[in-house]
């Protein structure tokens, strides 16, 4: 009698494991929990974490009373008006992860702001899709077990919908409209190369940074500074954007400055097996300090 013949093995699922990232951060663990795919791919880079922002997190939980100051609002004059000085010092230093994924660097900075005292408001953003869903479930649960950690020094962090190129509505309208401080941004380089998005990420980068009142950023200035990290991965095309962003043009233009790989902890980034066998090696990160400037 013959045997039947055997069922073909299932193809491999991407990514099917409970993809949980846990990290420490000021004594805290944070529990990130990926998108699964198993069901299906991703349109986008939104369902995981990426090394860029374990870099950049590492890198703001080491100088967060530095980096994490009310930029928009610093009294004119040096500091000599008594009320705008008291009214700059109250406010809530505004903080953007945009295109934020699973939540992870956002929430660390709002932790670095609760430990270090500093009224720290942060606002999530993703673009619509299951990874938004996942985001604002991760914050959910982040926002309950920091709250009970933190008390009342810990600010609630929000999660709402950005289309890069788009004007925000909805929730991002209003969480936009006092403008930011400090924007984070992490591995967005890589989709707008593999996509063609080159002018939908510069769009969303101008419409959240508020840009000093004359031509060259100081750090004496009102303006926003913009944290950049990513991975180098397509380096023609990453130089061409980048250069791109410094020059004058029909687009405001931005100044920028490479933090020092020394300033770095290069040594927190998770291997292949930890974040899925996607590329062939750990790629390098740089993280660049960028202020738009003025328009002439």
């Amino acid at each position: 009698m013959a045997q039947p013949e055997p069922e073909p093995e299932p193809e491999p699922e991407p990514y099917a494991d409970d993809g949980v990232v846990q990290w420490e951060v000021c004594g805290h663990t944070l529990r990130m929990q990926q998108q699964q795919l198993a069901g299906g791919a991703s349109d986008g880079t939104g369902w995981r974490m990426w090394n860029s922002a374990l870099v950049l997190a590492k890198y703001i939980e080491a100088n967060a009373p530095a980096l994490l100051q009310p930029r928009l609002r610093r009294p004119p004059g040096g500091g000599g008006d008594a009320a705008a000085t008291a009214a700059a010092a109250a406010a809530p230093v505004r903080v953007l992860d945009m295109s934020a994924g699973p939540g992870l660097l956002g929430l660390a900075c709002a932790v670095c702001g609760a430990t270090h005292g500093l009224a720290v408001e942060v606002v999530l953003t993703e673009m619509p899709s299951e990874s938004l869903t996942q985001l604002q479930a991760n914050v959910a649960a982040a926002n309950a077990q920091l709250s009970a950690a933190l008390g009342a020094a810990y600010r609630p962090v929000s999660a709402a919908a950005f289309t890069w190129g788009e004007s925000p509505s909805g929730a991002a309208a209003a969480a936009f409209a006092d403008g930011f401080d400090v924007v984070l941004v992490s591995d967005c380089l890589f989709i707008a190369v593999r996509d063609d998005l080159y002018s939908e990420l510069r769009a969303a980068m101008t419409t959240v940074c508020t840009p000093p009142p004359s031509a060259t950023p100081t750090e004496q200035q009102a303006s926003t500074l913009m944290l950049f990290a990513y991975e180098e991965r397509c380096d023609d095309e990453e130089r061409g954007f980048l250069a791109e962003l410094e020059a004058p043009g029909q687009a405001p233009p931005f100044a920028c400055e490479e933090v020092a790989a020394e300033e770095l902890d290069l040594e927190c980034t998770l291997d292949d097996g930890e974040l899925g066998d996607l590329f062939a090696e750990v790629a390098p990160v740089r993280i660049l300090r960028l202020q738009r400037c003025a328009q002439e």
